[in-house]
């Protein structure tokens, strides 16, 4: 019997320890970011563009989209573009549309605005402040997930949340 409990594995060793051949290990072995990468600037839940260009590889043909709601960096945005995806940007902070186009135009994927060439040059580009006025019907989304029932809470005193259980338990008995 082999010292791990299986005869029929080839068990290899190298620099980052032992391991067998499989087709995908379960941990990826991308380093963390730390503040003097170039690629690091200062944003709180930046993750490294290795990352992103995994998932990217991963889960998306060429050509494909790829939305980021809270691109906030860029990174996904950037590994999107080096890997030949479409993409879409969202973000709330008003600053992200200029550092959208700042870590593009670093990554030299973007024509900066000194004119130098890159490859992506922006046709229409979107930046909204206010909230924006709702243009669907107004439904839930899936208004089977109502409740069933609603109670009011009784005309009386402010209730402590034992004092409310107890109220429910005396009122609905033990299925509330």
């Amino acid at each position: 019997m082999h010292k791990y409990g299986f005869s029929n594995i080839d068990i290899r060793k190298d620099s980052h320890g032992i391991y067998t051949m499989v087709g995908m290990r379960d941990v990826w072995d991308i380093p963390a970011l730390r503040g003097n990468q170039p690629e690091h600037v200062r944003f709180p839940t930046q993750k490294p563009i290795a990352l992103y260009d995994r998932i990217a590889l991963a889960s998306s043909n060429e050509a494909d989209m790829i939305l980021d709601p809270f691109c906030g960096c860029a990174t996904t945005l950037i590994a999107a573009e080096r890997n030949g995806r479409k993409w879409v940007g969202i973000d709330i902070w008003d600053n992200a549309k200029n550092l959208v186009v700042e870590r593009l135009e670093q990554e030299y994927l973007a024509a900066p605005r000194s004119g130098a060439t890159g490859r992506l040059a922006f046709g229409e580009s979107n930046y909204v402040r206010e909230t924006l006025e709702r243009t669907d019907d107004k439904q839930e989304v899936v208004p089977f997930l109502r409740p069933k029932y609603t109670y009011k809470e009784p005309n009386s005193k402010r209730m402590t949340r034992q004092e409310m259980y107890a109220h429910l338990i005396d009122q609905h008995g033990s299925k509330c």
